[in-house]
């Protein structure tokens, strides 16, 4: 299980890279889960769009998970560091 933070170019190819790979993807974007549901069809098929706490949860839950932080670097300060702790 791997979590994604961001769903723009990076983390859509992280999330395609990793399905290829067999490993289940978590991502999420500023977009509610609802909304990123018809962009991940597109960019990342078989990724599950999640809210940022269902990531820290369950990357947390299997094991020592792997989140990946894909946002732009003017956006870092937006991001909640527990939910990658």
């Amino acid at each position: 299980m791997v979590g994604i933070l961001g769903a723009g170019r990076a983390g859509t190819a992280f999330a395609r890279t990793l399905l290829r790979a067999g490993i289940e993807v978590d991502i999420c974007s500023t977009r509610s889960p609802k909304a990123l549901r018809h962009h991940l069809k597109i960019y990342a098929p078989g990724a599950h769009p999640v809210e940022q706490d269902v990531i820290a949860q369950r990357t947390r839950h299997s094991g020592p998970g792997i989140v990946v932080l894909a946002v732009p670097q003017e956006e870092l300060d937006e991001v909640d560091p527990d939910v990658a702790a």
